[in-house]
């Protein structure tokens, strides 16, 4: 599902393919987790799903900034660069899975994140 075009804080238009992306990985959680049977995780991954939409611009354009700007920085190294970015995702898909972590919401997986990467705290 395309979200439509919309703006940051800042008036900056932020691209709908955004939304898609987040919204494609987290379809893949629901699918690795009904996979193995886990049912409460998948659950709260098909949560993430369907509240995607509900990212506010700025959050998501931090969100995807954090991986764009390692991107353009070293396409060459594509998997190595991005490892510290996947490692942080595929641990906090693993605390899902163990049921450490319990977002409402895709914004609270997206704040975690980004708090995750770069240390600091949500109030």
């Amino acid at each position: 599902m395309d979200h439509p075009a919309t703006h940051d804080l800042f008036g900056n238009e932020i691209d709908g393919w955004y939304w898609q992306l987040s919204e494609e990985a987290f379809e893949e959680e629901v699918e690795a987790f009904q996979g193995v049977g886990n049912w409460r995780a998948a659950a709260i991954a098909e949560r993430l799903v369907a509240t995607t939409d509900d990212v506010p611009a700025q959050l998501m354009a931090e969100y995807q900034g954090l991986w764009n700007d390692v991107g353009l920085l070293h396409e060459a190294n594509f998997d190595s660069d991005f490892s510290p970015l996947i490692a942080t995702y595929n641990a906090m898909m693993a605390e899902i899975g163990r049921g450490a972590f319990l977002p409402a919401d895709a914004i609270a997986f997206i704040v975690e994140f980004i708090c995750r990467r770069t240390g600091t705290r949500a109030s």
